[in-house]
């Protein structure tokens, strides 16, 4: 139907007029959709419209509105995009058609991770270890006292609270995972005891601060006790002395002294204490101080400050065959 339209116009006198017109009659447009209409949570949302019109007006879920090409894209995907996304296709010639599609989002996958229980006790002396198991192209973790990393596995400082981990799949589409974290405080492992020791003397090292014990030595001297006794030193004893403590929750920790066993020279005493513990140490309130001395003798023992203010005298007087005993 399209062309020229002519009209021709006559008066009662019999006057003629003419006029014309051209008339286009254009083709509607074409308007499908063709594209997403499944999608995993982090997807990429693509909606084509077929190309070569003038305009295109799309609208979607929550009041979603754009304009542009014959081609809708939305990166990272989530419940809030899922609907109906309608598009309205323009021509040169102002002729419209629209076409609509609906488009679900499933909701984020489950990413594996290690430990799987869903809260795990960590020791305060030690860091708190993650690892995501599910293969991606990309990791995000987030936790805690802002803590964020990018790796699959994490170790992060003994902070108790939520970790969350978003992996970023091969797809595009992304799996997530959260792990509780509580942590046990280690013990303070602590090693009092004589540290010089004449040969022939006795070793006497005491370890505080868990449940169980655990001591080496030099030699391949090994232990189970709280105690270390060894008479009869010789200089094959000297060397480090290791303890391992275990508290509450199995956490561990070390300590270690070097005791060192010398020949005394005769009649002088290389040391003035056989064995001096203090416990609990460290403290906050009360001490009990032990020590024997390795003869009837005048003795004078004191507390000095880390200024080297004397701050208090223990004990001054003559020893006596047990030991003695001082609270402070």
């Amino acid at each position: 139907m399209s062309g020229v339209y002519s009209v021709t116009v006559s008066n009662s006198t019999g006057c003629t007029g003419t006029a014309n017109i051209l008339v286009t009659v254009h083709t509607n447009p074409s308007a499908t959709l063709s594209g997403t209409s499944t999608i995993c949570s982090g997807g990429t949302i693509t909606i084509n419209a077929p190309a070569g019109a003038a305009a295109y007006s799309w609208t979607g879920p929550n009041g979603f509105t754009a304009t542009g090409g014959p081609s809708l894209i939305r990166t990272n995907a989530n419940s809030t995009m899922a609907g109906q996304y309608k598009v309205t296709v323009t021509n040169t010639g102002g002729c419209t058609a629209s076409a609509a599609r609906s488009v679900s989002v499933s909701a984020p996958t489950t990413a594996a991770v290690t430990p799987t229980t869903s809260t795990t006790s960590f020791c305060s002396n030690a860091n708190v270890i993650f690892t995501a198991t599910t293969v991606g192209t990309a990791y995000s973790w987030t936790g805690p006292g802002g803590f964020t990393a990018s790796t699959a596995a994490i170790s992060a400082p003994p902070v108790a609270g939520q970790y969350k981990v978003t992996v970023t799949l091969n797809t595009g589409c992304i799996a997530t995972a959260t792990r509780n974290a509580s942590i046990i405080s280690a013990p303070n492992a602590v090693i009092t005891g004589n540290l010089n020791v004449c040969v022939g003397g006795t070793i006497s090292l005491l370890a505080s601060g868990g449940n169980s014990y655990n001591w080496s030595g030099p030699g391949g001297y090994t232990r189970i006790g709280n105690s270390v006794l060894r008479t009869g030193a010789t200089t094959a004893m000297s060397g480090t002395y290791t303890v391992t403590v275990t508290g509450s929750g199995g956490c561990k920790a070390t300590a270690s002294v070097v005791v060192t066993v010398t020949a005394c020279k005769n009649g002088e005493d290389a040391i003035a204490f056989e064995t001096l513990f203090a416990y609990p140490n460290p403290t906050n309130n009360q001490t009990t101080i032990t020590f024997t001395a390795l003869k009837a003798e005048q003795m004078y023992l004191s507390v000095f400050a880390v200024d080297g203010r004397e701050v208090a005298v223990l004990f001054d007087g003559m020893t006596r065959k047990k030991p003695l005993r001082v609270c402070v």
